[in-house]
C-alpha cells in the first residue's frame, strides 16, 4: 500500500510528520481518521485540477463547516482535506 511505502521511507529518513492529500469521498477521509490522521487544510479544486484555495483549519472549529463555507466561496469540483500525522 502506497501509505505503507511513505512510511518506510520515512524511517529511512527520519521525518516527524507526514502530510498527505485525501479525497473528496467520505470512505477515505475515515481511513485517515481511523489511522491516526489529522486534517490541517482544506483545499478547493476545479475540474482541472487547479488549486482555488488553500485554508488552514481552526482545530477547534467544525471540519466540514470550514470546507462548507470554501464551497459556498468557490463553487469548486472537489474541497480535500490535507491530513497531517506525527510519526
Amino acid at each position: 500500500m502506497v501509505i505503507d511505502d511513505v512510511v518506510q521511507e520515512k524511517n529511512k529518513i527520519n521525518l516527524m510528520e507526514i502530510s498527505l492529500g485525501s479525497a473528496d469521498d467520505p470512505k477515505v477521509e475515515a481511513f485517515y481518521y481511523k489511522n491516526g490522521y489529522r486534517p490541517i487544510e482544506i483545499v478547493a479544486k476545479d475540474k482541472a485540477g487547479n488549486e482555488l484555495e488553500r485554508v488552514k483549519i481552526d482545530q477547534k472549529a467544525g471540519y466540514e463547516k470550514e470546507r462548507e463555507k470554501l464551497r459556498r466561496r468557490h463553487n469548486p469540483q472537489e474541497a480535500i482535506f490535507i491530513f497531517e500525522k506525527r510519526l
